[in-house]
């Protein structure tokens, strides 16, 4: 695991597994302020093939403070994610967890 400052985009430390490059957990610094406390970033290589259509899942919203708890999220890349504060060029499932 590499851990990447995202203080700047997110009050957020990450966690990145170094072996795929594709698979990452975010912590938030002040979990009191927030419902984003915990973002977990997976590959979506397992789930589609074992028959999810990731893109029939909600789009990852791109702005802080969006994400609804314990919801999967898809995220295509293509965009800014507000968490990393940059656009990641890789798909990625995205769940966050609320643990106030």
């Amino acid at each position: 695991m590499i851990s990447i400052d995202a203080t700047d985009a997110s009050g957020e430390m990450c966690m990145l597994e170094t072996v795929t490059k594709h698979n990452m957990i975010h912590f938030s610094q002040t979990p009191e302020k927030r419902k984003e406390d915990v973002v977990y970033y997976l590959n979506p290589a397992t789930f589609i093939a074992n028959g999810l259509d990731v893109s029939k899942l909600p789009r990852h919203p791109s702005e802080l403070g969006k994400m609804k708890p314990l919801q999967w999220y898809y995220y295509d890349g293509t965009y800014v994610e507000p968490h990393q504060g940059s656009q990641m060029n890789k798909e990625f499932v995205i769940m966050t967890v609320d643990v106030k």
